[in-house]
């Protein structure tokens, strides 16, 4: 079954529906869908492009298309969406896009999979290098001022080493709407440590955060300097 979106402005709540909208309190509940549920995006309908247009060609796909929103203090929604093209075949580099919007008709394209990568040297991709999953991580966060922070594996289009495999082609990106830039990436040095690096190339709604500052948050494992790994314990 497709899955739809909806966002509520008066109370700040979001639903994710598969079919239907079920809510704790009957009446209540059908009461705010009716009156102030707007949907943002749903399966099967036209996904706009990076300036708000509706494509000519892409449709959100139905069933499990639409994954986990996150929404900021003015009501904005971001989350990844999957879409099919009846114009350019797409794959699993780039069938997948992150979108921001707080209604249908002012939802935009982020950021989508294969992309250059955001502040990044030209030639460094936002996918994987196989192209057996999406590049772009199902989750993401919207800070209370609108301030994204999301991740992307990277590969190097040129060839010439500008991305090496299991070091460094993993990122996480954020910043306002229209200025994303790339916060970290894996391989860089662990702030708090003698000589570690950030190891981990994962990004999970339990794991990382925003504040209204923009500070972020991360949950990372390390490698190097004076990291322990034995089966005791680590650091």
């Amino acid at each position: 079954m497709s899955r739809t979106q909806f966002h509520f402005p008066s109370c700040r709540a979001l639903v994710l529906a598969s079919g239907l909208v079920g809510l704790a309190g009957g009446a209540f509940a059908q009461g705010l869908v009716s009156t102030s549920g707007t949907v943002i995006a749903a399966g099967g309908t036209v996904s706009p492009d990076s300036s708000g247009m509706p494509s000519a060609s892409q449709t959100f796909n139905t069933g499990g298309a639409l994954d986990t929103p996150v929404v900021d203090d003015a009501g904005n929604v971001m989350f990844r969406g999957r879409f099919t093209d009846s114009v350019t075949p797409v794959t699993t580099f780039d069938d997948r896009a992150y979108y921001v919007g707080s209604t249908g008709s002012n939802l935009q394209l982020l950021v989508r999979g294969a992309d250059q990568a955001p502040s990044m040297a030209a030639g460094i991709l936002l996918r994987t290098v196989t192209g057996s999953s999406s590049s772009l991580g199902s989750t993401c966060e919207l800070g209370p001022d609108g301030r994204t922070f999301w991740s992307s594996n990277l590969v190097d289009s040129t060839g010439t080493g500008l991305v090496v495999s299991g070091t460094d082609d993993y990122a996480w990106f954020g910043g306002p709407i229209g200025a994303q830039t790339m916060l970290f990436r894996r391989g860089d040095a662990a702030p708090g440590t003698v000589g570690a690096s950030i190891a981990n190339s994962g990004f999970t709604g339990q794991t990382q955060g925003i504040n209204r500052q923009g500070r972020v948050y991360i949950y990372a494992s390390l490698t190097g300097g004076d990291t322990t790994t034995t089966s005791v314990m680590n650091n």
